[in-house]
């Protein structure tokens, strides 16, 4: 006759390592722990291909966590961080692996990448809810996925795939006839490995490995695209960043002020990479003072930068060896042309073309002679509230051969200045789409007393109005400036 009391408990336990052994999938299980070791050249892997252990400070690697609704963990791919499955739920939450397990529970039965944060780190991880009780999650630190471009992409997007294909029917599937529909999916999955990623599973199911079919040929056809993009801008990305570091190469760093006079100058670019550019050159005691700006944007018209630049840096170097001080109209004059002529002969079918003001000034004289070739009209600060405007004298270089430059001339005394600068300044829009304007730089410099005002206080007075002024708008030009005092 059965007690009315309960006179024992009977319990079974299994150790989670003998999970593939209990549900008849051991071979597959140590396939994915086989997968996980080695690199897709079958050499042994570095650290950033070992199972990550949060609690221990360690970040690289790939693990796999089976998630309860209740918020307890099961690690099925290693074993190094079983330990936690022994603590309570609210103590895992509040530990290191909360962030992946809260991502876990919130996963839906499709499935979805996305990015975590845990302990300061960056993880990338797929979720997706296997039934009413269990998810599961598969986890890559970012860092080593950035480090290894190509091998990356497809070991840890294969690796996430298998382990969530066949860890998901070892869960959801309890007898060997799941074996044939997971050798199928671990097959498909080799075959991702080995590049083919024309690879697909021919099947008419309909339930979750029929889904489970679809996730991977799908992966197959994107792994390419997805391949083939990661290279090209990583390709694209080191471009732009070695041209990027070889025009700040031709920024002029140290300008040549004395106790006569003090110049100030930036450079800002739209984009990683610009079209303006500035130059200073002091022979004897005339300072030669350059600004300018090739037309359109981007690498092409960096690329004509250096160009222009060179050319006329070394043309005044030059022609002003075969000159005196005397004939400063004709060092500039003849400067100026030989650019033009070479760039209009030479490259005619490129359409770049550069707007230039180029000024020498002669201190022992107080006087600024001067060819704007095309360029926006600089100013001269003469006192608190009175700027003139200076006059082009020729079109852009770089457009029509046998062009004539004429040479300017204005007094620069002590205690005024000269500001230079490109359209980047004037046509920096606010976010209505309105450009700054002329007529706005002239309200700021009437604002300057020059006598008590340096250049490079005016530079930075003029840089902060125009950002005040385009807010959080894009920049879409370039912007460069360039001031000369004349002491007093």
């Amino acid at each position: 006759m059965p007690s009315a009391k309960p006179i024992g408990v009977l319990t079974s336990a299994t150790r989670l390592e003998d999970t593939g052994a209990d549900s008849g999938l051991e071979s597959e299980v140590q396939h994915l722990r086989d997968l996980n070791s080695l690199t897709l050249t079958g050499k042994p892997t570095d650290t950033k291909n070992q199972y990550p252990s949060l609690q221990n400070k360690e970040f690289n690697g790939f693990e796999v966590l089976m998630v309860s609704k209740n918020g307890n963990v099961i690690f099925p791919l290693s074993n190094r961080n079983n330990s936690i499955s022994l603590l309570s739920a609210s103590e895992i939450a509040n530990g290191p692996w909360g962030p992946m397990v809260k991502a876990a529970q919130q996963s839906s039965r499709r499935g979805e990448f996305k990015e975590i944060e845990a302990e300061r780190r960056l993880f990338l991880a797929y979720t997706k809810t296997i039934d009413s009780n269990w998810s599961i999650i598969a986890i890559r630190d970012k860092s080593s996925i950035t480090e290894m471009v190509q091998e990356q992409i497809i070991e840890s997007t294969i690796r996430a795939l298998a382990i969530l294909g066949l860890i998901t029917l070892l869960i959801t599937i309890a007898s060997r006839n799941a074996a044939k529909p997971i050798q199928v999916a671990a097959r498909a999955v080799r075959e991702f490995s080995l590049g083919n990623f024309d690879t697909e599973i021919t099947s008419n199911r309909t339930d979750e490995i029929g889904e489970l079919y679809n996730d991977i040929n799908q992966t197959g056809k994107s792994l390419r695209g997805l391949l083939n993009e990661k290279l090209a801008h990583a390709i694209t990305d080191e471009q732009l960043h070695i041209a990027t570091r070889i025009q700040q190469e031709f920024v002029l760093r140290v300008l040549p002020s004395t106790s006569r006079f003090e110049l100030a100058a930036r450079f800002e670019p739209a984009y990683e990479i610009g079209a303006d550019w500035y130059d200073a050159i002091s022979i004897g005691d005339v300072t030669y003072v350059v600004i300018a700006d090739v037309c359109d944007k981007g690498i092409p018209s960096a690329l004509f930068m250096s160009v222009f630049r060179s050319l006329l840096h070394y043309s005044l170097l030059e022609v002003s060896s075969n000159y005196t001080v005397d004939d400063i109209p004709t060092i500039i004059q003849k400067s100026i042309t030989q650019v033009n002529e070479y760039m209009a002969a030479n490259h005619p079918g490129v359409v770049m073309f550069a707007t230039v003001f180029l000024g020498a000034f002669d201190y022992n004289i107080k006087r600024l002679y001067y060819i704007s070739a095309g360029h926006e009209s600089p100013l001269i600060l003469r006192s608190k509230g009175i700027t003139e405007s200076l006059e082009v004298s020729g079109p852009a270089i770089g457009i029509f051969p046998g062009a004539k430059y004429i040479v300017k001339r204005a007094d620069l005394c002590p205690g005024e200045m000269l500001l230079t600068y490109t359209d980047g300044l004037i046509d920096t829009r606010n976010p209505r789409g309105e450009s700054y304007g002329i007529e706005r730089v002239k309200a700021m410099l009437a604002l300057v007393d020059p006598a008590s005002t340096t250049a490079s206080e005016l530079l930075e007075s003029a840089i902060k109005q125009a950002n005040h002024y385009r807010a959080d708008a894009d920049k879409f030009d370039d912007t460069t400036i360039l001031v000369m005092k004349v002491n007093l």
